[in-house]
C-alpha cells in the first residue's frame, strides 16, 4: 500500500550539512524502510545519489558534504519488500553559503566608508552579497552587490551621508537564493571633522612657552579627543580629551627655543581613527638684545644705537620705538632694521627721548630693553659782535627754533697768550669785559641741554686797540709836515695807518703802513689847512678813537713885486704865488714915523688864474716921503714869510730898496 509521507523538512545546519526529517506513518502501516533521493540543482559540480534508510536507523538523516550555498532536490520514497513505492514526498532546499573572506575599509572619509572585501573560500555557490551598515544613516545602509564573475573576485561597495566620526557596523554576507551566511564582521569609523581655527594665546607667548587654544569642528561631529603635536624631532603628542578646556600649554626649554618657528599641529581623534590636521605656525619670543648702548650722533638731530643680540636666540631684525619724554601725547616713531646697530635722524636737537629696542623674530617680539638718550642741541649762530669800549665786547646770538636748551656756554680764548675764559648764562646775550685792546680772541657759544653740549659756533674777534698817544706835528714847512706820537700803553699794535685830507675836502687820502711812531708828510699845497688822523691798528682792526690833528702849512711868499710910483701914490704888482691864498695883507708906514702904520687888506680868489697879476693901489700918500712896506699872503690865519719895500714918493725923484723880514 502506497501512503503518503508529511511533514519532510530540512534543516540547515551548515553550508555542507543539512538534516532531513519527515513524520513516522503508524504502525499498522507495513514499511520496510525508505529510500531517499538528492539531486543536485544548482551545483554543476556533484551528481545525484540515493540512501536506503531502514525503520531503525535514527531520525533525523544527516547528509553531509554538500556545496555551500548550493540549491538541492530531495525526494523520499517508503519501500516494501523490496519495492519503492510509486509516490513521493519531494522539497527543495539551499544550504547556508560560505562566509565572504576579509574586509577592509580602504578608503575613508568624514561621510563615506568604501568597502573591499574578499569572496568567501571555498567559493561555494551563491548569487550576490549582502552588505549592512549600523547605524543606518547612510543614503542606503542596506545594500546588495551581485556576483560579476565565477569564480568571484574581490568585491567593493561604499555608504554615503554618513556622520563623521562615528563607528559603525560593518557586516558582509553571501546570499543563496533565500539562504544568508554567517556575516563578516567589523567595526570601522569615518574621519572626525578637523577643529577650527588653532590659535595662540599671544599673552603667554615666551621664550619658552606658548599656549595653543583651538575651536572645536565647524559643524556636528563624533570624536572622542584631541591630539596636539608640536614639529619637533622626537615629540610625543599630547591629549586633550573632547570635554575638557581647549588648551594645550607647552613649555619644555629641552623642545622649545626661543626666537623659533614651531609648526602646531591639531587633530580630532575618533577611536584610533584621526582627523585631517590644521596645522599653524608659532613663533616663539626671542630673547630681548643685550649691551643696548646710545650715544649722540654728530648732529643735533642724530642718535646712534648699537646692541648684540643674543646667541641664545633666533632673530630676523629688529623693531626700535623712539619718543619724546617732555612732549604731551608725542607720537612714537617705528623703525625696523636688520643690522644691530642704527642711526636715528631727523630728531629734535636738545630733546630726550626714550628708546626701546626689541629682537623680532617672524614678526614676534622679545621684551623691550630701554634707555633714554637726550640728542644735542643744535649750534647756535653768533650773530653781534659789537665792541662797546676798549675792553668791553657785546656778544648776542640766535637758536635754532626746533632746538630746545636750558643754557648757553660762552668761551674766549686769547690768541696770543691762549688765556681762556668762559660763562654759562640763560640768556642769549653777554656783555664780556676786561679784554685786552688789540688782541684777538676766539669766541665760541655752544647751546647746552640734558648735560649734552652743541658744536659751537665760534668767531674770531679783535679787539679794538688804543689809539696812539701824543700825537702832534713836529715840524711844519710851506710843502711838508713831520708827526711824531706815541705807541698806547696795555694795548698791541701791529703798525699805524694815517689818513690826511685838506681840512675843507671830504677825501681822505690814506698814506699807507707806518711801522714806526714817527710819519714825514711831503709834497703838500703850501698855505692849506690839513687834518691828519692816525690809527692803531692790530688784526685790521683800527683804534676807533680818533687821534687827529689840524695843521696849515706856510702860504708861499710873494716876489717879483713890480711898482709904478707917484707923488701921492704908487701901485704894486705882483703874480700870486702857488698854494692856497685867502688874502694879502699890506702893511705900511713912514720910514721916519714907525708908529704910524696902516694896513691894506687885499683880496684874493683861489680861481684867479696863474697869469693874472695882482694890483694894489696905495693913495694918499707925502711927496718925497719915504715908505716901509711889507707884503705878506695870509691862509687859515697863517702868515707868510714878508717881504718888504722901501719906496720914497716922488718929487723929482725915486729911490727903491728892497729887503725881506
Amino acid at each position: 500500500m502506497d501512503l503518503p509521507i508529511t511533514d519532510l523538512s530540512v534543516q540547515i545546519i551548515s553550508g555542507k550539512q543539512v538534516e532531513i526529517s519527515w513524520k513516522l506513518p503508524p504502525p499498522s502501516v507495513l514499511l520496510d524502510g525508505y529510500k531517499l533521493y538528492l539531486s543536485p540543482v544548482s551545483v554543476h559540480d556533484s551528481r545525484p545519489y540515493h540512501i536506503d534508510i531502514g525503520l531503525a536507523d535514527p531520525m533525523p538523516i544527516s547528509i553531509r558534504n554538500l556545496t555551500a550555498g548550493g540549491t538541492y532536490e530531495v525526494k523520499l520514497h517508503t519501500m516494501y519488500r523490496g519495492a519503492q513505492s510509486t509516490h513521493f514526498v519531494s522539497t527543495n532546499f539551499t544550504t547556508k553559503p560560505n562566509t565572504p573572506g576579509r574586509f577592509i575599509v580602504w578608503f575613508r572619509n568624514e561621510t563615506t566608508l568604501l568597502v573591499l572585501w574578499q569572496p568567501p573560500y571555498p567559493a561555494g555557490t551563491f548569487d550576490q552579497y549582502k552588505v549592512s551598515i549600523y547605524p543606518q544613516d547612510a543614503h542606503q545602509s542596506v545594500l546588495f552587490v551581485r556576483k560579476d564573475t565565477d569564480p568571484p573576485g574581490p568585491a567593493q561597495t561604499s555608504f554615503d551621508g554618513l556622520i563623521p566620526g562615528r563607528a559603525y557596523n560593518i557586516t558582509v554576507q553571501t546570499v543563496s537564493r533565500d539562504e544568508i551566511s554567517d556575516p563578516t564582521e567589523a567595526q570601522y569609523r569615518t574621519v572626525p571633522l578637523p577643529p577650527a581655527n588653532v590659535n595662540f594665546n599671544r599673552g603667554t607667548i615666551s621664550t619658552h612657552s606658548f599656549d595653543v587654544i583651538w575651536d572645536p569642528p565647524s559643524s556636528f561631529s563624533e570624536f572622542d579627543r584631541y591630539q596636539i603635536q608640536i614639529g619637533v624631532k622626537n615629540s610625543s603628542p599630547k591629549t586633550v580629551f573632547k570635554d575638557e578646556p581647549r588648551l594645550m600649554h607647552f613649555d619644555d626649554e629641552t623642545e622649545i627655543e626661543p626666537g623659533e618657528t614651531y609648526e602646531v599641529t591639531v587633530k580630532t581623534v575618533s577611536g584610533n581613527v584621526i582627523s585631517v590636521p590644521l596645522s599653524s605656525n608659532i613663533t616663539t619670543r626671542p630673547m630681548p638684545v643685550m649691551d643696548l648702548v646710545s650715544e649722540p650722533g654728530k648732529f643735533g638731530g642724530d642718535i646712534y644705537l648699537h646692541w648684540r643680540p643674543s646667541n641664545a636666540s633666533k632673530q630676523d631684525s629688529y623693531i626700535i620705538t623712539y619718543h619724546e619724554l617732555e612732549a604731551f601725547n608725542s607720537d612714537a616713531s617705528i623703525q625696523v632694521v636688520k643690522d644691530s646697530h642704527v642711526n636715528l635722524s631727523n630728531l629734535l636737537a636738545g630733546r630726550n627721548y626714550s628708546i626701546s629696542v626689541a629682537a623680532i623674530s617672524n614678526n614676534v617680539y622679545s621684551e623691550n630693553v630701554v634707555i633714554y638718550q637726550p640728542t644735542k642741541p643744535a649750534s647756535p649762530v653768533i650773530g653781534v659782535l659789537e665792541p662797546i669800549a676798549g675792553r668791553t665786547l657785546n656778544i648776542s646770538w640766535k637758536w635754532d627754533v626746533t632746538s630746545k636748551q636750558d643754557s648757553y656756554k660762552i668761551e674766549w680764548t686769547r690768541n696770543d697768550t691762549k688765556e681762556k675764559k668762559e660763562r654759562i648764562v640763560k640768556s642769549n646775550w653777554l656783555i664780556v669785559d676786561d679784554l685786552y685792546p688789540g688782541a684777538v680772541y676766539e669766541i665760541s657759544v655752544s647751546a647746552l641741554s640734558h648735560n649734552l653740549i652743541s658744536d659751537p659756533h665760534s668767531y674770531f674777534q679783535t679787539i679794538f686797540p688804543l689809539p696812539p698817544d701824543g700825537l702832534h706835528v713836529s715840524k711844519v714847512t710851506n710843502s711838508s709836515m713831520t708827526l711824531t706820537w706815541s705807541a698806547p700803553t696795555d694795548s698791541l699794535v701791529d703798525h699805524y695807518i694815517a689818513r690826511y685830507r685838506p681840512t675843507r675836502q671830504t677825501k681822505w687820502r690814506e698814506l699807507g703802513i707806518v711801522n714806526s711812531t714817527t710819519l714825514d708828510i711831503k709834497n703838500l699845497v703850501a698855505g692849506e689847512m690839513y687834518t691828519v688822523r692816525v690809527n692803531s691798528v692790530s688784526n685790521r682792526a683800527e683804534s676807533p678813537d680818533i687821534r687827529e690833528v689840524e695843521q696849515t702849512l706856510f702860504p708861499n711868499p710873494i716876489s717879483n713885486i713890480k711898482t709904478n710910483i707917484d707923488s701921492h701914490n704908487i701901485t704894486f704888482q705882483w703874480h700870486p704865488p702857488e698854494g692856497v691864498i685867502d688874502h694879502f695883507n699890506v702893511i705900511f708906514n713912514p720910514v721916519n714915523q714907525p708908529k704910524l702904520q696902516e694896513s691894506k687888506r687885499v683880496p684874493y680868489s683861489n680861481t684867479t688864474r696863474p697869469e693874472e697879476q695882482i694890483v694894489v693901489f696905495i693913495n694918499d700918500l707925502k711927496p718925497g716921503e719915504e715908505y716901509s712896506f711889507r707884503f705878506f699872503v695870509i691862509s687859515f690865519k697863517l702868515r707868510s714869510e714878508g717881504i718888504g719895500v722901501q719906496i720914497r714918493t716922488s718929487k723929482h725923484s725915486c729911490f727903491e730898496y728892497l729887503f725881506w723880514y
